[in-house]
């Protein structure tokens, strides 16, 4: 073992210069690596739990995603250039049978998360809407049932179908906010100074691989004899 030690020295003293040129041309190499052009970006990420009141359009996720993805949806509720400004900033994806997740990119925190918002909430609006009159409309049959004169034969039937609206005025739900609109960690672009720690390290790694590595196949050749 002191053998191996005295010939890893007396490499070191003989050819420092060479390992010392390579972490240092390895570092210079990583601090002028040019860095990727463009402003770090900031996402916000939130997810909804879809409504159920028989509206496909709001209630299946398939028909929901075509919906908010939809020029006329933005017109309607965000204004008429929203879409061109902003459509390529928002991902929408259909995370299960009954979930929406909605991710928007933005060029700051405050931006990500204030355009997500104001999306989210859009659509929560628009499906409130069609909530509420999918449920005035039960509630309209029901007082129509109810203020409807019926024979002895027929009364049955009535409270039959008044168990059946009250019913699905109690099971119908709208759809709602089940992950608040957050921030995401997107990955962050190397500085030119951490590039050349990145740099000196890997030179460190090979100057000692090539210092140890012929000790070692030394020792493995005569191992083999």
């Amino acid at each position: 073992m002191k053998e191996f030690y005295r010939r890893v020295a007396a490499r070191i003293k003989r050819s420092w210069w060479i390992y010392a040129a390579i972490i240092l041309i390895l570092g210079i190499v990583g601090f002028m690596m040019p860095l990727e052009e463009g402003k770090q970006s900031y996402s916000a990420e939130a997810a909804i739990q879809l409504g159920s009141y028989e509206n496909n359009s709001f209630n299946d996720p398939k028909q929901v995603v075509q919906l908010v993805t939809s020029k006329a949806f933005y017109d309607d509720y965000l204004g008429e250039n929203w879409f061109e400004e902003n459509s390529q900033a928002l991902t929408i994806k259909n995370v299960s049978n009954h979930t929406i997740s909605f991710v928007y990119t933005g060029a700051s925190k405050a931006e990500a998360v204030q355009s997500l918002t104001t999306i989210t909430t859009a659509f929560l609006t628009a499906d409130n809407t069609q909530f509420n009159l999918k449920r005035k409309i039960i509630q309209k049959n029901i007082r129509a049932l109810e203020t409807l004169e019926t024979s002895v034969d027929t009364s049955v039937e009535k409270q039959r179908f008044l168990y059946e609206l009250e019913t699905s005025e109690l099971v119908i739900k709208p759809a709602k906010l089940i992950q608040d609109v957050s921030l995401i960690e997107n990955a962050r672009t190397l500085t030119s100074k951490e590039l050349a720690i990145v740099g000196l390290l890997l030179g460190v790694m090979l100057s000692a691989l090539l210092l140890f590595a012929p000790e070692y196949m030394r020792n493995y050749s005569q191992v083999q004899r």
